[in-house]
């Protein structure tokens, strides 16, 4: 869905998924890019949206060697657990401008 809305908005979609079953893919459209690791999609990416599940596996993955491979500026969504992401690690890269902050509206 989330890709559907995202090239719906005319974005350009990648996507990386290593458990991506045939059906699943079958299900999304062909103008989703795929992508062959995530250290390339992050790389290319100026918005990352995530939905990953959180296991033992996922915990932290969101780290700063990860952080790392960010296009300077990008935007992070997180929208799977909060146990993904390592606060003290996504912290830095938002002060250091690794990923940039939604401003609040005043």
């Amino acid at each position: 869905m989330v890709a559907d809305l995202a090239l719906q908005m005319g974005m350009q979609v990648l996507g990386y998924d290593p458990a991506l079953s045939v059906d699943a893919a079958w299900r999304l459209s062909s103008q989703v890019q795929k992508v062959d690791n995530i250290q390339a999609l992050f790389a290319r990416a100026d918005l990352v949206s995530l939905h990953i599940p959180a296991l033992e596996s996922t915990s932290g993955i969101i780290s700063a060697e990860i952080l790392g491979y960010f296009k300077a500026g990008a935007v992070l969504l997180n929208f799977a657990r909060e146990e993904l992401v390592n606060n003290v690690d996504l912290l830095a890269a938002l002060e250091s401008g690794q990923l940039r902050q939604k401003k609040a509206a005043r």
